[in-house]
């Protein structure tokens, strides 16, 4: 599985587009990513986490954007419906992924 960290460099957002979208609360995004990166509200996008996936074998990274766009008039934490950004299809999988395996652990404990 691929591990993931936060982004310290925005610059990898370069370039990237939407990917898929993923049907999930706000709470859970941050238990499972933190709090997001931006938080700005009036803009087109208001939350927006920003993930860099590493292949433990091959060390290929895939980044990855989870935003909310253009819920105008909405609170993030309101939001249900998120949008996932990448410079490859690989984003959303990881994404869905990292997702997953977090609620997989979590019915462990």
């Amino acid at each position: 599985m691929k591990t993931w960290q936060r982004a310290t460099d925005w610059d990898v957002v370069n370039g990237t587009s939407l990917r898929g979208h993923i049907n999930i609360n706000y709470a859970s995004l941050v238990e499972i990513f933190g709090e997001p990166e931006r938080w700005a509200a009036g803009d087109k996008v208001q939350a927006e986490w920003v993930l860099v996936f590493t292949d433990p074998v091959s060390d290929a990274t895939t980044v990855a954007t989870i935003y909310d766009w253009k819920q105008y008039g909405v609170d993030p934490e309101r939001v249900v419906d998120w949008h996932i950004g990448g410079h490859t299809n690989d984003a959303e999988h990881c994404v869905r992924i990292a997702i997953d395996e977090f609620f997989r652990q979590r019915e462990t404990v």
